[in-house]
């Protein structure tokens, strides 16, 4: 009796301990599946926020940056040219009689305009450049390490792309050209008046008959035609 007694106390301890042996390897599954569930949880936070990131800094119907952002790389900008001293031009670009795209074919039509001249437009710009959406049919480029004469050659070069681009509607085809105005960042001078100059250029361009480029100068503005 006392043998088969013992032999039972065995037999349920080995079962008591496989009983915890497979209640300690659930826990570890399941503290397992917790972890891979914070993990996923962690990517998709991040991947949330990355997203978010993207939407506070881009222009949501072109995907070039927003004024905001464009605004505060400006001012980075500056202050970096305030200390290195090396060359910074500023472009602002208005496309023509945009309105008039709008009235006639709607904006559905005016916002693919919009979008395919913003990606032809930083398409023609330099690596490093920033462009940016200003607002309504306004962009804005920050052209590092460039003098007036070098983006004034990139201003045309980004011309020339906006007018080799063709748009449908209504079974017609139509082109949309661009003035911009254009100018270099003087001593002493802020982020806001920096780009000041370049609105009144801009300006001028308009005055100037449009589809073109004025160069805001020390003295004198000069128009750059774009054949």
């Amino acid at each position: 009796m006392g043998e088969s007694r013992l032999a039972r106390e065995r037999i349920e301890a080995r079962m008591n301990q496989a009983l915890l042996v497979q209640r300690l390897r659930d826990v570890v599954l399941e503290q397992q599946g917790i972890q891979l569930s914070l993990e996923a949880k962690s990517a998709d936070l991040e991947r949330s926020n990355q997203l978010l990131n993207q939407l506070a800094i881009h222009d949501g119907l072109t995907g070039a940056y927003n004024r905001g952002h464009v605004q505060e790389l400006l001012r980075q900008s500056v202050v970096r040219y305030n200390r290195y001293r090396q060359p910074l031009c500023v472009m602002l670009i208005d496309l023509d009689h945009f309105k008039s795209v709008n009235d006639q074919y709607g904006h559905a039509v005016g916002d693919d305009v919009l979008r395919q001249v913003s990606l032809k437009a930083a398409a023609s710009l330099r690596e490093g450049d920033i462009f940016g959406r200003w607002g309504g049919e306004e962009f804005i480029a920050l052209l590092p390490n460039i003098d007036l004469h070098g983006a004034t050659d990139v201003a045309e070069r980004l011309h020339r792309g906006i007018m080799e681009l063709r748009f449908e509607a209504e079974a017609k085809t139509f082109t949309v050209t661009a003035s911009s105005g254009v100018a270099q960042i003087l001593d002493g001078e802020t982020a806001e008046s920096f780009v000041a100059r370049a609105d009144a250029a801009l300006y001028a361009a308009k005055d100037a008959g449009r589809n073109c480029v004025v160069i805001a100068g020390a003295v004198k503005p000069q128009t750059a035609k774009v054949a």
